[in-house]
């Protein structure tokens, strides 16, 4: 499997670039991948981009928040740690507790 293109950054097309992904093999055929950012249908085109067959895309993290055994489908209110972790990663880095 050729991840290694998408740990360098991958050309998504018209003049745009991914940033580097961390890509983690989870089994013979998949991978977990990381990404610090989220161009619109991104992980779809970094796969196009570098020839590998998306067949399952699942988000398991957004920021600071972790979907964790959450059933598909199904919602909760953030917690008050969610909630403050959320917005201090908005901040982002050297903004402190301003805000």
């Amino acid at each position: 499997m050729q991840t290694r293109w998408l740990e360098e950054g991958v050309d998504l097309g018209e003049g745009e670039f991914s940033s580097p992904a961390r890509v983690y093999p989870a089994g013979a055929r998949a991978i977990d991948l990381v990404i610090a950012e989220g161009k619109k249908r991104q992980v779809r085109r970094m796969c196009k981009a570098v020839g590998l067959w998306l067949t399952a895309l699942q988000r398991v993290a957004f920021g600071p928040l972790t979907l964790g055994d959450l059933p598909a489908g199904k919602t909760r209110p953030l917690t008050a740690q969610e909630l403050q972790a959320l917005r201090a990663a908005s901040r982002g880095p050297g903004r402190g507790d301003a805000g």
